[in-house]
């Protein structure tokens, strides 16, 4: 098996069918098979979905949290500026307010988000699309003076 990709529908296997238990994910990934997560769904929530699966699958958080960084990063050739926090690489990252290797679920806990050098605020973010802040950004100090 090359690789697989995910949804909460269907679990397909390239070039080998459809697996219809999640458990089989654990068992792919203690194989070596390679997981590659990622999601054609709009939103940040379609790709923390598909992550959760693998945890409640049994692969371990920290484990789930390589799938979606170096090993995603890796599987498309990018690992050498991407998937880690390194000195040189490029600083896409998001921080969470709690640790979602104990809780899997604090990594819905989006606190800032940094995107191709620029921060983001979550709660800014709601309200230039019109909804209810969740009260979860950081405050973040200006990063230049007028």
């Amino acid at each position: 098996i090359d690789y697989i990709f995910v949804s909460r529908k269907t679990i397909e296997v390239q070039k080998y069918g459809v697996l219809t238990d999640s458990k089989d994910f654990k068992h792919l990934h203690r194989q070596g098979v390679q997981l590659v997560a990622g999601s054609d769904a709009w939103g940040g929530d379609a790709l923390i979905g598909e992550l959760s699966l693998y945890v409640e699958a049994g692969i371990s958080p920290d484990d789930v949290l390589k799938i979606a960084t170096i090993d995603a990063a890796r599987a498309m050739g990018m690992d050498q500026t991407l998937g880690s926090i390194e000195e040189g690489k490029l600083a896409d990252l998001f921080l969470v307010d709690g640790d979602p290797t104990k809780n899997f679920n604090d990594i819905r806990k989006v606190s800032m988000v940094i995107k191709n050098g620029l921060i983001y605020n979550p709660d800014d973010i709601y309200r230039e699309l019109g909804l209810k802040p969740r009260g979860a950004g950081l405050v973040t100090p200006a990063l230049h003076q007028e």
